[in-house]
């Protein structure tokens, strides 16, 4: 046994908890450093703001299918296609004619063929299974701009995961055990404290859905329309499609705002 080693097995209850939740401390950071740094997207230039972005696709990068679908039953509502009754959402008896709907918003219509509550709506193989293969220009186009999780992320998350849990839970181990081999019972709280290790190892490891870059153009584009906010107004024809954009930008809780 190496001194090292013997320090550690010898060393007190408290005083090993100090070392312990500072390595785990140290090793969150390294493990984040190392995967942000493995995204080389940060380096690339910031492009313009376009005059003409798409709600849809804006919602999609700011939290996937499901935002699609929150922006659109929103849509459809206001346009009077679904009504809300008793906390349920169907087709209006008199709604107006869909011929001009793109494939996505009719299919998203039909869904409603019958009454649909919210949990309806997201359950497993919901609407947003269903609005999903429609997001797939989105995607593209996002993956075009370097906006989506550069290819090899989830590799490199996966490796710097797996490295950071076996520091952690190898040097929780070897004092369970020397503390054990001790006749020292009194290890419930290294035990705990290691199982919240690597919970928040995992959540520190969990690639994102959008790349550096992707995340300060969202954030620029939040930015920028930050302080327009207040005239969002959805009953308002003439200040609909703006209201259509800032909640594919901000979500449905900036019309509380």
């Amino acid at each position: 046994m190496t001194y090292l080693s013997l320090a550690v097995s010898n060393m007190r209850g408290p005083d090993f908890l100090l070392l312990y939740a500072g390595v785990i401390c140290v090793t969150w950071i390294v493990s984040w450093l190392l995967l942000h740094i493995s995204d080389r997207t940060a380096k690339l230039p910031l492009p313009p703001i376009a005059s003409d972005l798409d709600p849809c696709e804006i919602a999609y990068m700011r939290g996937g299918e499901n935002e699609v679908t929150r922006l659109l039953i929103f849509d459809l509502i206001q346009r009077g296609f679904l009504v809300e009754h008793d906390k349920k959402l169907s087709k209006a008896s008199e709604h107006p004619d869909p011929e001009n709907f793109s494939p996505l918003e009719r299919d998203v219509f039909d869904w409603f063929s019958s009454e649909r509550s919210a949990a309806d709506i997201f359950e497993s193989y919901g609407l947003p299974e269903r609005v999903e293969p429609h997001c797939t220009e989105y995607e593209e186009r996002l993956e075009q701009e370097s906006f989506l999780s550069p290819p090899g992320r989830e590799n490199a998350a996966w490796f710097v995961g797996l490295a950071a849990c076996a520091v952690i839970a190898g040097l929780g181990l070897f004092k369970l055990n020397a503390a054990l081999s001790a006749g020292r019972s009194n290890v419930g709280f290294l035990i705990v404290m290691g199982i919240i290790a690597l919970v928040v190892q995992a959540a520190v490891c969990k690639p994102g859905r959008l790349s550096r870059l992707g995340v300060k153009y969202l954030n620029q584009l939040k930015q920028k329309y930050q302080g327009q906010i207040q005239h969002v107004t959805p009953v308002v024809s003439n200040d609909y499609s703006l209201s259509l954009f800032f909640v594919g930008l901000f979500g449905l809780s900036v019309l509380d705002e």
